[in-house]
């Protein structure tokens, strides 16, 4: 059973079956992809709060990125920081903390960090753990002072 408070799922275009009722989703489309390459030119997130379909293009294809450019990736589905503060900016406004279940190497929390909000990580992984409190530290430090927000 999934939780009554606002949830943003990850890749749930492959469970979706599970998922009850006709709520908004979150399309990150990776801008630029290869053709014919056999990695997805979208992913999905489905939502329990939007009652829409929300989109941002934001290249993320190896060496060739919109941000993070000259940074490793650190983890299979790491995601951009800036798809990360583009979702979080759709949560409704009285969101205190954000929780990733799966924090890999931490992207949802350092984009926490840098929009001053709370964020809960959780990772199994302690390879990945380590990773991403650095990571986390690292945002804390130098947090994004000019965040004004996107929608």
């Amino acid at each position: 059973m999934l939780s009554k408070k606002p949830t943003i799922l990850w890749g749930a275009n492959n469970y979706c079956s599970h998922l009850r009722g006709n709520n908004g989703w979150l399309v990150w489309h990776k801008d630029g992809g290869i053709k014919g390459f056999a990695m997805s030119e979208c992913e999905l997130a489905w939502t329990n709060f939007l009652k829409s379909i929300k989109h941002i293009s934001h290249m993320w294809n190896g060496f060739r990125r919109d941000s993070e450019t000259g940074e490793k990736v650190l983890h299979p589905t790491q995601k951009p920081i800036e798809v990360m503060k583009w979702c979080i900016s759709h949560l409704p406004k009285d969101c205190q903390v954000i929780l990733d279940p799966f924090m890999g190497s931490g992207t949802t929390l350092v984009a926490c960090a840098k929009m001053n909000r709370k964020g809960i990580g959780i990772e199994l992984d302690e390879g990945y753990f380590d990773i991403a409190c650095k990571r986390v530290e690292d945002a804390y430090r130098q947090p994004d002072m000019f965040y004004g927000g996107l929608k």
